[in-house]
């Protein structure tokens, strides 16, 4: 027989599941930019064929947001360059300090409701704040790959 969780253990569970739901939410974006970007030039040449060994090695390449801010800030015409690259920043900040620095946060030790209460408040405004970028990656490689069936001969 399993016993009930105890609403304090319910609270720390919740905090890990959105600490991984954020980091595969950081991760997400990272990869999709990763694929993206390379198209994104205007040197870029969609019409040719993927080789999948160069996409390979492109998706693995050890590229984090960090290096994939300026990339992205060139190839989009955003109004707004600088507010956009302050997002970005931001975003960066958030994905780093929850990979980096969360074990340093005072709410991280998930001692008590309190602090489990307060963990589960700080992901979720990072969920939120950082969940836009995740959506326009998604938008950009929709359209990449409806690009690149256009120009599909067969």
């Amino acid at each position: 027989m399993q016993a009930t969780p105890q609403p304090h253990q319910q609270m720390v569970e919740e905090v890990f599941r959105k600490i991984g739901r954020n980091i595969l939410l950081f991760q997400n974006v990272e990869l999709l930019l990763k694929a993206v970007l390379p198209f994104m030039s205007p040197t870029a040449d969609c019409t040719a064929p993927v080789n999948e060994a160069e996409m390979s090695q492109v998706l693995t390449a050890n590229r984090s947001l960090g290096t994939l801010r300026d990339p992205l800030r060139k190839a989009l015409q955003v109004e707004n360059i600088a507010g956009f690259g302050d997002y970005l920043n931001a975003v960066r900040h958030h994905r780093n300090e929850l990979v980096h620095l969360f074990m340093l946060r005072t709410d991280s030790r998930l001692a008590t409701v309190e602090e489990c209460l307060s963990a589960i408040r700080y992901l979720d405004e990072q969920y939120r704040f950082s969940a836009p970028l995740l959506d326009l990656a998604k938008e950009l490689n929709q359209g990449l790959i409806a690009k690149l069936a256009s120009a599909d001969p067969e």
